[in-house]
């Protein structure tokens, strides 16, 4: 009964509150799920947040040389990358699993900073720590840092330490390069090398935007990018706020530039930002030039800053919009004619295979190389009527204000010279100073062939544009007289593998659109080696010299079959005749001092002994699958072409060398050219060599009282003394006045005695010749012996003086080896 009236309660019950009673479960259950999935979403964020460590902790920071260990907002310590974990062993007696657990932050300052203050610390710092090690003390540099989230709530606190002498950025493990840069040499290279530099354009922007913190992931998503793309030796470094350096070792400079797009695409796949990223790039070649590291690292990064200031998605500097704002009140469609100059321009450098400075230069050239007429009068410039010549005197004075409006700029004074040359004729007819054949920059003498090209196909107040088939067969015209004939063909053909639709023609030759396509269906393009009746061949050689593949107009030229040079082991030298072999050498070492390429004019020697004259281009290439250098040689006929009768008829065709790299009294090398090309033979080769100081004695007093005529006399012909007791594989300069300089090539195996003889033998031979004239001069000679691997060059020059005065102290007339 009584539970019969409990059963009837409970029904009236829900029947009265059932509603009311669901209600309030299903808003429990609400509650504890909304709860649920805030707590899933704060977790996920703290996460997130510390993504400065968790986000990419593996690919930097756990690997790196450098400890670097992390404490929790609750002062905790949570990361430990490997480097740490010795690190702590050492401090704390050993390691063990539950330090990473149970480490504190004050215990751990404590005992790395006897002056513990807790101010210290309530923000970030940098402090030394010096310490015992194996009973000896030692120094690291100490920095620590407080992560932030966008709310000012700390996420986590670090400390990174680094060896004193290399400090190392926080962010990106890299070391800082100011500092690093002193402590790496070129000794630590292994070749082929290079060095790749990457800048995050507005950087800054992205910290002010989207906090500090996004900046840094950015900035370490690159140092992860890079770390995970280079080959297995590379120095990684950071120089200024977002430029990070890849420096590669056994890596060919054609293999880092895919390396580099790789890097870059890896970013631009996995950076998750509301707006897009642009990464700047450059590559600069290690070991072909007498550089040493940190030029060549310098020069990285000045290409990235002249890439970032051409940039078209980044801010122009307020130079290059004055420049351009200057040139737009001269030339209205100056931008159409830059864009379509900077086009071809590119696909040209490309395939003339020129390096990422060549390539940037090149740019800005397309950008400013007429700077210059901004300073002529409208009048003149946009005359449809033939100039007069005080008008074409004003004309051409363009090159000179161009050159000196550039050489004012840090930005621009690259490419000065480019703009001053820029309208030389290849036969020398042209101006300002009348330069011919290689002595004119080659980016001149690329704008020069595409500029007149975009020239010739568009209106000029004084014609109407030419058709394509007509500016190709002009270019072809005076290839030789007007244009580089190499840059002209491959221009041509370049042309040729395009349908540039700006360009497409009807059956007449009129223009029909604009813009650029691939060449689509057109069909082949036809082989064709001769421009204005150039022959051409290309052909291969090794790292000895060694010719080891040749084409079939290599027989046409030189007489020489495929089956010659493999039977007869043919080299280089084997086309040089024996009287141009010294200066051959000379001005091939002499270029590469500068450039990695060598363009310049000679005599070949034929399979029957006649001689051809050829422009000859080289340039070294890395083949990955023989992990040999080697190089790509194209030599250009001229003989029976127009350029040979163009030229001056009396000219002697063997190989020159230009006036101001020899001394214009004796004909040997000038210091500054003896030197560049004397570090270029010692920086790539294993051998050891011998510096030789010649000096002769009381020159002061035999000056004053002879004649100018004897003296120059006396100079002249100990020049030549000297050059022929050297012999043809030495190297012989002037330093000064009276003294002259000479690295000989020592034999494997040779020891002090034989440097000794030497050394008396050019003594001794220089006296028999002073004697024999006559004179009662005398000579002094130092030397030293430079060891390959031990000594640089500017340390045997001081020794070998260090060695011509211990002559002079014992009573001159002699000589000392050190």
């Amino acid at each position: 009964m009584v539970i019969s009236a409990c059963r009837g309660l409970f029904a009236l019950y829900i029947g009265e509150f059932g509603l009311l009673f669901y209600f309030l479960f299903a808003l429990v259950i609400s509650i504890l799920l909304t709860y649920f999935f805030v707590s899933l979403v704060r977790i996920y964020e703290t996460k997130m947040k510390r993504g400065l460590f968790f986000g990419y902790k593996d690919a930097v920071f756990q690997d790196i040389d450098s400890p670097i260990i992390a404490f929790n907002k609750r002062d905790k310590i949570f990361f430990v990358n490997n480097s740490a974990r010795k690190f702590i062993a050492d401090l704390y007696g050993g390691w063990k699993d539950e330090y990473e657990k149970n480490i504190m932050l004050q215990d751990f300052i404590s005992k790395i900073n006897d002056d513990y203050k807790a101010d210290t610390f309530d923000g970030d710092c940098y402090f030394k720590w010096s310490y015992s090690t194996g009973g000896m003390q030692a120094e690291k540099n100490v920095t620590y840092r407080i992560v932030r989230d966008m709310n000012e709530k700390i996420m986590c606190k670090y400390f990174m330490f680094s060896d004193s002498q290399e400090d190392v950025d926080s962010v990106t493990g890299f070391r800082i390069w100011d500092t690093f840069k002193h402590h790496m040499q070129m000794s630590d290279i292994s070749f082929p090398a290079g060095v790749i530099a990457f800048d995050l354009n507005r950087l800054s922007i992205i910290n002010d935007k989207y906090g500090k913190q996004e900046g840094d992931k950015l900035l370490a998503l690159v140092a992860s990018a890079m770390v995970k793309k280079c080959p297995k030796k590379t120095f990684f470094a950071k120089s200024y706020s977002s430029c990070l350096i890849a420096i590669c070792c056994d890596t060919d400079v054609r293999v880092l530039e895919t390396i580099k797009e790789e890097i870059k695409h890896f970013v631009y796949d996995n950076v998750h930002l509301p707006e897009p990223i642009h990464i700047q790039s450059s590559v600069v070649e290690l070991g072909l030039m007498s550089q040493n590291l940190a030029n060549a690292v310098d020069m990285a990064i000045k290409v990235l800053k002249k890439k970032n200031m051409l940039d078209d998605k980044a801010k122009h500097s307020s130079l290059i919009d004055s420049f351009i704002k200057m040139q737009l009140t001269a030339f209205p469609d100056l931008m159409a004619h830059v864009h379509r100059t900077k086009i071809l321009c590119h696909m040209l450098g490309k395939r003339l295979e020129l390096t990422d400075i060549q390539q940037s230069d090149l740019e800005l050239l397309c950008l400013i190389h007429d700077i210059g007429k901004t300073g002529v009068p409208p009048s003149i410039l946009h005359k449809a009527d033939k100039y007069t010549v005080q008008e074409w005197d004003i004309m051409k004075s363009h090159v000179y204000k161009g050159h000196d409006i550039a050489i004012a700029s840090e930005e621009f004074e690259d490419v000065a010279q480019c703009i001053k040359y820029h309208h030389e004729n290849y036969d020398g007819t042209g101006y300002p100073e009348g330069l011919k054949g290689e002595s004119i920059p080659l980016l001149s003498r690329i704008i020069a062939v595409v500029d007149a090209y975009d020239a010739m196909i568009n209106d000029r107040p004084y014609r109407k544009a030419y058709s394509i088939t007509k500016a190709r067969q002009e270019l072809k015209a005076y290839a030789g007289l007007q244009f580089d004939p190499h840059i002209v063909d491959e221009f041509v053909k370049m042309l040729e593998e395009i349908a540039p639709s700006d360009y497409e023609e009807d059956e007449e030759g009129n223009r029909l659109s604009s813009g650029f396509r691939p060449m689509g269906t057109m069909g082949e393009v036809e082989e064709d080696r001769h421009v204005n009746n150039v022959l051409y061949s290309n052909y291969v050689i090794d790292g000895e010299q060694n010719i080891i593949s040749v084409d079939n107009v290599f027989t046409q030229i030189t007489g020489y079959t495929p089956d010659d040079v493999k039977v007869l082991k043919l080299k280089q030298d084997d086309l040089i005749f024996d009287e141009d072999k010294k200066l051959y050498n000379e001005k091939v070492a002499e270029l590469l001092s500068k450039f990695n390429e060598v363009y310049l004019k000679h005599r070949m020697r034929c399979k029957d002994g006649s001689e051809r004259i050829v422009f000859c281009y080289g340039r070294f290439k890395f083949t990955p699958d023989s992990d040999k250098i080697t190089s790509k040689i194209t030599i250009t006929d001229i003989t029976d072409s127009e350029l040979a009768g163009k030229v001056n008829k009396n000219e002697d065709y063997k190989l020159q060398i230009n006036e101001f790299e020899r001394d214009g009294l004796t004909g040997v090398l000038t210091f500054k050219s003896f030197d560049k090309t004397a570090k270029n033979i010692v920086q790539t080769s294993l051998k050891d060599y011998l510096i030789c100081h010649v000096d002769i004695d009381d020159f002061y007093d035999y000056n004053k009282n002879h004649d100018k005529g004897d003296v120059q006399d006396i100079l002249k012909n100990l020049a030549q003394c000297i050059n022929k007791i050297s012999g043809k594989d030495s190297l012989v300069g002037r330093v000064g006045e009276d003294r002259f300089v000479v690295l000989y090539e020592l034999e494997p195996g040779h020891d002090n005695a034989n440097s000794k003889a030497i050394v008396s033998e050019l003594w001794g031979a220089i006296m028999d010749y002073l004697g024999a004239n006559d004179s009662s001069l005398t000579v002094s000679v130092g030397a030293y012996k430079l060891i390959s691997g031990q000594d640089s060059l500017d340390q045997a020059y001081e020794k070998s003086l260090e060695a011509l005065l211990k002559s002079k102290e014992n009573g001159k007339n002699c000589y000392h080896l050190i």
